[in-house]
């Protein structure tokens, strides 16, 4: 966040992407949504597992109409890109962020399915000493009230992302 993107059609990221694709690891993006379309086709070139961090961090007064989340929403046709339902609070306002959440997990439910969603608490919430580990669950089950649904998304898909379920 905050900071341009690097050089990564060049060797040394290239050779890095190899590696991390041999170790059966993925790479993790965290940016703002609008800057998505920059680095996802490069990383999609790769053999790596993508997961964009923070339901792709939309602008806060786009949300899901934001371009870059849009963008996102279509990235599920590739197939090797997962998305962290994680840290609403950082593209929303605490009050604004379960709503917004809301509609952003639906959204991305519908492309995505639960099998390339994953959840994150976020803890401990760095720079935002209000939020609790208690109320981002509980905005997840708000976002996701069916138990089957969620329980794919917080133990089956993270088992086969991570490689726990050999």
């Amino acid at each position: 966040m905050g900071r341009p993107t690097p050089e990564l059609d060049s060797l040394p990221w290239r050779a890095l992407f190899a590696r991390i694709a041999a170790l059966g690891w993925h790479v993790e993006v965290h940016l703002p949504a609008a800057r998505l379309p920059e680095i996802l086709p490069i990383l999609l070139r790769t053999d790596c597992a993508i997961v964009v961090d923070h339901f792709g961090r939309p602008a806060p007064a786009l949300g899901v109409a934001d371009p870059g989340f849009q963008y996102l929403v279509e990235q599920s046709v590739t197939g090797h890109v997962w998305v962290k339902l994680s840290g609403a609070y950082r593209n929303w306002a605490p009050r604004q962020a379960a709503a917004q959440g809301l509609e952003a997990t639906r959204r991305l439910l519908d492309a995505y399915t639960p099998e390339r969603l994953v959840w994150g608490s976020d803890w401990p919430h760095t720079e935002h000493p209000d939020i609790a580990y208690a109320g981002t669950r509980r905005w997840l089950d708000d976002w996701i009230d069916d138990p089957v649904v969620r329980r794919v998304v917080l133990v089956d898909t993270p088992a086969r992302l991570f490689h726990m379920d050999r």
